[in-house]
C-alpha cells in the first residue's frame, strides 16, 4: 500500500513496535527471582515510560498516513520481529541485549557509509554540459534548491578539449534501492554518476564507486538479496554525441531509475 509520506509513517510505526517490545521486556523483569522491591518498581516505571513512547510514535504514524499505515499488512511480520527482539534484549540484557547493541551499531554505520551518502534520485538535474566554439566542453554540477550547503558534492566543475577522435562522452551511473519494508533506507532510490569518459580519456570518477568495498557492498548484495526482493541494483550506461551540442548551448543530464537523459 503506497500513500503520501509512507516513509516517515513506516519509521514511526517501527519505532512504536521497538518501544512496545522494550516496555514489555522491562515489565517482565519484574518477575525475576530474587529481585528487590526497589528494582521491581524501577522496571515498571521504565516500562510505562516506554509504553508512553509507543503511543506517541503510533500516533505520529497514524497522523502521517491518515490511518492507512494500519492497513499495510506487509509490515506486521517485521513489527513482530522488532518487538520480540527488544523483549529478549530487555528481559535478558547480558545474553541478548549486548548483541543487539552491536548489531544495531554495525547496521547504522553500514547504511550511513554505504547508502545514505548517495543522493536521492528525483526529477532534478545532475549536471550541465556546455560547449564553446573552440571545442572546450564544460561540465558543471547542478545543485538543487533542496540541497544544503553542507551536502556532499562529489562531482566538481571540470573542462576538457574535445578533439576529433573524442566526440562522444560516455557516462556510467548506478541506481539502487532497498525494499520499502526496511526502516530508514527502504523505498528510496539513490544513486549517482560514477564515471565520465571522452574517447580514451577518463575525465571523472566518483571516489565512492571506485572504493574496493563498493563491488562487495552492492554487487554482492544484489546477488544475495535480490531473490528476496530486499535490494535492487542497476548499472546505467549512457552516451552523448558532442556534435549534437551547439557551441554556446548546453544540456542538462537527468538521472532516473532506468536512464540518464540529456535535455
Amino acid at each position: 500500500m503506497d500513500f503520501e509520506k509512507f516513509a516517515p509513517a513506516r519509521d514511526y510505526f517501527y519505532l512504536a513496535a521497538i518501544l512496545l517490545g522494550a516496555g514489555t521486556g522491562c515489565i517482565l523483569n519484574r518477575f525475576r527471582k530474587n529481585s528487590t522491591r526497589r528494582f521491581r518498581n524501577w522496571v515498571v516505571t521504565v516500562g510505562l515510560i516506554f509504553f508512553s513512547g509507543t503511543l506517541a510514535a503510533l500516533s505520529a504514524a497514524i497522523v502521517y498516513s491518515n490511518g492507512h499505515i494500519l492497513l499495510d499488512t506487509t509490515l506486521y511480520p517485521y513489527l513482530g520481529i522488532l518487538a520480540a527482539v527488544l523483549i529478549l534484549a530487555l528481559r535478558f540484557p547480558r545474553a541478548a541485549g549486548f548483541p543487539v547493541i552491536i548489531i544495531s551499531g554495525v547496521f547504522i554505520i553500514w547504511i550511513s557509509y554505504g547508502y545514505l551518502r548517495f543522493p536521492v534520485i528525483n526529477d532534478s538535474g545532475r549536471l550541465r554540459i556546455t560547449r564553446e566554439a573552440n571545442g572546450f566542453v564544460h561540465v558543471i554540477p547542478v545543485v538543487s534548491s533542496g540541497e544544503t550547503k553542507t551536502a556532499e558534492k562529489p562531482l566538481p566543475v571540470f573542462s576538457f578539449q574535445a578533439s576529433g577522435d573524442s566526440q562522444v562522452m560516455e557516462f556510467r551511473a548506478f541506481c539502487f534501492s532497498f525494499s520499502r519494508v526496511l526502516p530508514v533506507i527502504g523505498g528510496v532510490r539513490r544513486g549517482c554518476i560514477a564515471e565520465i569518459r571522452c574517447g580514451e580519456e577518463l575525465n571523472y570518477t566518483d571516489a565512492r564507486f571506485s572504493n574496493k568495498l563498493f563491488p562487495g557492498l552492492y554487487l554482492g548484495a544484489d546477488v544475495v538479496l535480490a531473490s528476496k526482493r530486499f535490494f535492487t541494483f542497476r548499472e546505467i550506461p549512457a552516451a552523448l554525441e558532442l556534435r549534437k551540442l551547439r557551441p554556446g548551448e548546453g544540456l542538462t543530464a537527468f538521472l532516473n531509475e532506468t536512464d540518464l537523459i540529456f535535455r
